[in-house]
């Protein structure tokens, strides 16, 4: 099989030799030159054609760092294209181009293929919490943006009230003001009256008085027969 897509530097081996062996199957797994891997499996039929499904993997191709497959080209023994082993194999063996490998570098070397799938696997994860948070802030904001709509519809009703409140004491101050002026002309004109006719009350009051201290001045002259100036005083 020959596996292409992002499968190189993302762990990609490491997950096929898992595959292989739940699927139990034998066989070789190495890097090629193109970007591509190349499998060889042996096993039944059927555990083959398991195993090439969990190897299909697909993430996101649009990201370097994202795991993606995008075919597998398989040859069965005895069709053409078919490539026997490259090498000798025990189980399912990862090869890293080293004609022999002591079990200590073979297990730092897997384990190092292991650690760049959990890379992927953690930036998946990371994405899909980043994802989360995203909705979770678009639905804050969205409420925020609610409340917000909510506030500016009771700011626009208040100034709407706060605006009739103005306009209705612009008129009461308006009509106190007319009704001053009526009260200060009414008050001018009784002025007007009542000092005229205080006037003209003093002028009778001043007649009545000299008409009086003229009967007075009669009255003695008939009594007495004498000069009035006498009893001034």
């Amino acid at each position: 099989m020959i596996v292409k897509g992002n499968v190189q530097g993302v762990g990609y081996r490491a997950l096929v030799k898992f595959f292989a062996g739940r699927a139990g199957i034998k066989g070789l797994a190495r890097n090629l030159e193109d970007g591509s891997v190349e499998i060889f499996v042996d096993g039944s039929k059927g555990a083959i054609e398991g195993f090439m499904k969990m190897i299909h993997v697909r993430g996101r191709p649009e990201e370097p760092l994202s795991l993606h497959v995008d075919e597998v080209e398989t040859q069965w023994e005895g069709e053409p294209g078919y490539r026997p082993p490259w090498r000798e194999y025990r189980g399912f063996q990862l090869d890293y181009g080293a004609e022999e490998l002591t079990t200590v570098e073979r297990e730092t070397l897997e384990s190092l293929e292991w650690s760049k799938l959990h890379f992927w696997r953690m930036g998946d994860v990371f994405r899909e919490e980043l994802r989360g948070v995203r909705e979770d802030f678009r639905e804050e904001i969205g409420g925020v943006r609610g409340g917000l709509k909510d506030i500016l519809a009771d700011i626009k009703e208040m100034h709407g009230d706060l605006r009739d409140e103005i306009a209705g004491v612009r008129g009461g101050v308006r009509d106190m003001h007319t009704d001053m002026n009526r009260s200060f002309e009414e008050m001018a004109r009784r002025y007007d009256a009542i000092s005229a006719e205080l006037v003209r009350t003093r002028e009778e009051l001043t007649r009545a008085v000299d008409g009086l201290l003229k009967l007075i001045e009669e009255f003695i002259r008939e009594r007495h027969g004498e000069n009035p100036n006498e009893f001034e005083g």
